[in-house]
């Protein structure tokens, strides 16, 4: 119940942070703050619930507040560009987000109406981010598309494009007594979509640029937030921009009762693998959770800032860690055993789409040994100059307590932690990739190098797909079987990556064509 719970504000004078804040900046119980800065020099705090804007001069003064909007709109979101601000809330009745928008330094408030086309989206599952005249809105659903909304006139019209096209915009998970059946052959269908974290970015190109979790969920029979979700046999982090095709189902779907999904995103990052042996060595009892329950994927809740000099995209995220040393051990009063998150970071430069070589930025804090600490809910500032910025939760226990992941876990103290990554720790550019755990290790893909074609080999293969080395997606082939042959006989000579998606699991294989 926290009565006192609201926003703690802390400034940082370019040289030391103030003191650590003992009281909220409002009047009243309020929650999940977004702050930024007006052109004339006022700050800006808005928190739920319904919207409450605090506002005073930077760094300084009385905070001053008004209502936004009253009722149940909720997890704001804000955009700043100038003295014109871009602000969007949850309407948890209707499943779908508000946009407000004020021209005059949060003077006066517009609601002006967007349809997005879904029915199913879940409270901060979506980002903002304005550039100029250009705002973009990007959504991450569970049972919906995954889309951007984009404007290029301020905020007056927008426009949808989107990444992944889930099947049927209509359904509604949270109130509908039926189960999501698409292929209505009576057993509930397992979608592949997201985890509800995500971000969005303009370039100086004004350029949409989107990073997303995903997750797969099995809708179940009944009213109400009656389905489950698998965060093992989902499929970490993906990446999109608009040089890439747009998702449609009609025209290239995956038609079996296992995944629905249609999107020509780069696979970024899923479980780590530390110690190169191909295995997630973890050592958990069955019915436990290995890893502390946020609702979200195994690497998660991706953010992401930009240096426009340099036209490079970074990337933080959390993720789980394998091995003893991140293993939290059971506690007497019926804790079990977990894994540790930690904070990693990678970085994409336009120049020829390459990533650099992922790199812990957590693992120099912690309780003990320095690994045992978990570390989520990273901020990345949007602005990269010659560091990133980045402010993240620290606390000595996996999960969080509102979860209730079923280890009896208590209230711990949280505490939140600000650090800073030199831009010139980035190197190693390669294609996309970074040493993952594959989750079905029986694949085989021959002849590779190859000319024109090759062979996959696995149990119950649905679905591949083909990466040239910049991450666009060059060939999708629907499949039913246990051998696909794959048709290169157009693709160049060079490295290609290839996706096998099965029964059973997700794996990725290198291929190289040799014309």
């Amino acid at each position: 119940n926290w009565p006192e719970r609201g926003t703690g504000y802390n400034h940082y004078d370019g040289s030391d942070w103030g003191s650590e804040p003992t009281a909220r900046i409002e009047a009243q119980r309020t929650g999940w703050p977004t702050i930024n800065k007006t052109l004339d020099g006022q700050e800006h705090v808005i928190a739920h619930i319904g919207l409450f804007h605090n506002q005073r001069a930077y760094g300084t003064g009385t905070w001053t507040q008004q209502t936004i909007a009253n009722g149940d709109i909720t997890w704001p979101r804000l955009a700043v560009v100038e003295d014109t601000m871009h602000l969007i809330g949850y309407d948890p009745d209707n499943y779908h987000f508000y946009y407000f928008r004020s021209q005059d330094a949060g003077a006066t408030w517009a609601d002006i109406s967007i349809s997005c086309d879904c029915n199913s989206l879940g409270g901060d599952s979506y980002s903002i981010y304005a550039r100029g005249l250009v705002v973009v809105i990007a959504q991450f659903p569970s049972f919906g598309d995954i889309a951007i909304f984009k404007s290029e006139n301020g905020g007056d019209t927008w426009t949808k494009k989107v990444i992944n096209d889930f099947p049927d915009d209509a359904f509604n998970a949270y109130s509908s007594a039926s189960a999501f059946d698409y292929d209505t052959d009576g057993t509930p269908d397992t979608v592949f979509t997201s985890d509800n974290a995500g971000t969005v970015i303009i370039d100086k190109n004004d350029k949409v640029h989107v990073f997303y979790g995903t997750m797969r969920y099995v809708d179940s029979p009944g009213a109400g937030e009656s389905f489950s979700w698998f965060p093992y046999a989902s499929d970490g982090i993906y990446y999109w921009n608009e040089d890439m095709e747009e998702g449609d189902y009609n025209d290239e779907p995956v038609n079996n009762s296992r995944l629905y999904y249609n999107h020509h995103s780069t696979f970024i990052v899923d479980l780590i693998d530390l110690n190169d042996n191909g295995e997630w060595d973890v050592d958990i009892e069955d019915g436990e959770w290995a890893y502390g329950m946020y609702g979200v994927g195994t690497s998660c809740f991706p953010s992401v800032g930009y240096n426009e000099t340099d036209d490079i995209l970074y990337l933080t995220y959390s993720t789980i860690m394998e091995g003893s040393n991140y293993k939290r051990p059971p506690i007497a009063g019926g804790q079990y055993a977990q894994y540790f998150r930690h904070l990693w970071t990678t970085a994409r430069r336009a120049s020829d789409g390459f990533w650099a070589e992922h790199f812990c930025i957590t693992d120099n804090v912690g309780v003990g040994e320095v690994h045992q600490s978990e570390n989520v809910f990273g901020a990345t500032a949007t602005v990269v100059n010659d560091n990133v910025h980045v402010m993240y939760q620290y606390d000595n226990e996996p999960g969080c307590y509102l979860k209730e992941d079923d280890d009896g876990e208590e209230i711990t103290l949280n505490y939140m932690l600000y650090k800073t990554i030199a831009t010139t720790e980035y190197g190693n550019w390669t294609q996309v990739g970074v040493n993952t755990v594959n989750k079905e290790l029986n694949v085989t893909v021959y002849p590779n190098p190859a000319d024109a074609y090759f062979i996959i080999q696995a149990e119950n293969i649905k679905y591949v797909e083909v990466f040239n080395i910049v991450g666009a997606k060059v060939l999708s082939i629907n499949a039913s079987g246990n051998n696909v042959r794959a048709d290169v006989s157009k693709l160049k000579s060079g490295s290609y990556i290839v996706k096998i998606y099965t029964e059973e699991g997700i794996t990725s294989k290198k291929v190289q064509l040799n014309k």
